[in-house]
């Protein structure tokens, strides 16, 4: 009895022996070597992907090959990434000016509207900077005083923004209008309160009072018709260039 366990159980060890020694062999084979190599927790990828190292074990690997709509498309994203996280990078490009041409016509425009901006003569002076400024008061858009292409298209389609729209200060070619408004005004005995450039409650009151004594409807915000008439009684001259009011 006892021998024959003896031989079941070294039949046992021979039969687990033989089956280490094929595992072995089955895994050294080369057909065996790439999927063992190219095996990759998450936890592994996650890090890949974070520190854009190789996981272990793929040291030696080369990377797949990637099709030319995909790398098209990864610097694609790339760019609009860099763009929006980088204004100023090399894709940002500055608004083109406008030309001679779309100034006359938004002059020619302005005046149809009701809008005093002097001549048609594809210069943006100190009235055309005050009617485009009187235009973006009364439809509440942000106060510029600058002739563009997107003014010439909000004036064509009749545009305006919501009342009470946040809007930013005014940018410095306003200010510079208001300010020479808020001298003439002083100069005349209107107080508009701080020569400051801004459309404050002072400054507006000053601004009916004078367009009420002059026979203009009182609508309290610079225009090329109350430069023009501030300017007259004040004994100021205007200045076709990009100067505020002078004497």
């Amino acid at each position: 009895m006892f021998a024959k366990h003896t031989r079941i159980s070294a039949g046992l060890c021979l039969a687990l022996t033989l089956g280490t020694i094929v595992n072995v062999f089955a895994l050294q084979s080369p057909r065996s070597r790439p999927l063992a190599a190219a095996a990759v927790t998450l936890p592994d990828a996650v890090e890949l992907l974070n520190s854009n190292t190789k996981p272990p074990g793929m040291a030696g690997a080369p990377a797949p090959a990637e099709p030319a709509g995909q790398i098209m498309g990864s610097a694609d994203a790339d760019l609009s990434v860099r763009t929006a996280l980088d204004p100023g990078g090399p894709s940002a490009q500055s608004p083109t000016p406008p030309t001679a041409q779309i100034i006359a016509s938004i002059q020619r425009q302005l005046a149809e509207h009701g809008y005093d901006a002097g001549k048609a003569n594809g210069t943006a002076g100190i009235l055309t900077r005050a009617a485009i400024l009187a235009f973006e008061f009364d439809n509440h858009f942000p106060l510029t005083a600058e002739p563009s292409e997107e003014l010439m298209r909000q004036i064509v389609l009749g545009m305006s923004a919501a009342p009470g729209t946040p809007l930013p200060p005014p940018t410095d070619k306003a200010r510079r209008l208001i300010a020479g408004a808020q001298r003439l005004l002083l100069r005349l005995g209107y107080d508009p309160g701080p020569i400051d450039g801004q459309l404050t409650d002072p400054t507006r009151k000053a601004i009916r009072r004078f367009e009420g004594d002059m026979g203009l409807v009182p609508k309290g915000r610079v225009s090329g018709a109350v430069l023009s008439e501030l300017a007259r009684r004040a004994h100021a001259r205007i200045e076709v260039s990009d100067e505020a009011l002078s004497n």
